[in-house]
């Protein structure tokens, strides 16, 4: 099938707290965005409704019917079997998601073929293609945010696995001693001590305070000089560095894109991070050039309309 200049497609992201959908061109511009809460506790018959829902607005706000897509894109939070489009695991943020058929429901809901992947992968395959890794080829995306998310990305193209789980950053253990007193490898892994919320408590034991605030209050009192905050984004920035770096040496890519809420705090938290991710004795790491995000708030709708011009296209990579 050819590309044209008028072509379209749905990209749609469902999160454990919001779903947004949108127009993506062939150049990755983003337009007729929407977004609303996803009914997470009511279950996933739930979900895929309001992610239908809201891309048919959007549709409905397409008054070119030039414009209309050819096919659907989704990014989508929990790991998936590409192939089937199918939730392999999932996390509490989208409870009982685990097996739901993504693809086949998206393909009956809008007659049009439909491409689904893991909600990071398709942020990574975005910036490759139309934003900060434009450049390269070979690539190790990192989202920090809420949670700890990776993509390795390879000629351009997600790299995902024998089962499905390449990039899955956060889930490193990286303090033995807790995961082993605690009996559970999360409470030692790297999203517990680097991710937005686990920087919240860290701050609210330095600080004791009853109430945690959210990240955005702790990132003010650290720029207003609370040494508390200070050392809190300092920790999860040079925290997370110091493995990363770790990373680059083993998958030697050509370049590190960094991207999440947690990565728009600024120098204080960006200064420890790259002073970290350069400490490591080997020199690798320190000549990868380290690019942030661009894509912002629509990195993963984007990602996934771009996906779906690739499926149906077979796009070349270069």
């Amino acid at each position: 099938m050819g590309t044209s200049e008028q072509n379209r497609t749905l990209g749609i992201d469902i999160g454990g707290t919001k779903t947004a959908a949108a127009l993506v061109d062939l150049h990755g511009n983003v337009t007729n965005y929407q977004y609303t809460a996803t009914p997470a506790l009511d279950g996933p018959d739930a979900v895929l409704a309001a992610a239908i829902s809201l891309g048919q607005r959007v549709l409905a706000t397409t008054s070119n019917t030039t414009a209309l897509p050819i096919a659907v894109g989704i990014g989508t939070a929990g790991q998936v079997d590409c192939d089937h489009g199918i939730i392999t695991c999932a996390t509490d943020a989208l409870p009982d998601w685990q097996g739901t058929t993504i693809r086949q429901a998206m393909q009956n809901a809008f007659d049009l073929p439909a491409v689904v992947d893991n909600d990071v992968n398709t942020m990574a395959f975005g910036e490759m293609h139309h934003g900060a890794g434009r450049a390269f080829h070979d690539v190790l995306y990192v989202s920090v945010g809420t949670g700890i998310g990776g993509a390795l990305v390879y000629n351009k193209q997600v790299q995902h696995g024998a089962t499905w789980t390449a990039g899955e950053l956060g889930n490193l253990v990286i303090r033995y001693d807790i995961a082993h007193q605690a009996n559970d490898a999360r409470a030692g892994c790297l999203e517990a001590f680097t991710s937005g919320p686990a920087m919240v408590q860290h701050y609210a034991r330095l600080a004791q305070v009853q109430e945690p605030p959210d990240l955005q209050a702790v990132v003010a009192h650290a720029y207003a000089g609370d040494d508390h905050a200070r050392q809190t984004i300092t920790e999860g920035g040079y925290t997370l560095g110091m493995v990363i770096g770790s990373l680059l040496c083993v998958l030697n890519p050509e370049a590190l894109i960094v991207g999440g809420g947690v990565s728009e705090i600024g120098p204080l938290w960006w200064q420890p991070f790259e002073q970290a991710l350069r400490a490591n004795p080997l020199p690798g790491p320190a000549r990868v050039p380290v690019q942030p995000a661009q894509l912002g708030r629509y990195a993963v709708v984007a990602g996934a309309g771009c996906m779906a011009f690739h499926h149906i296209h077979q796009l070349p990579t270069a």
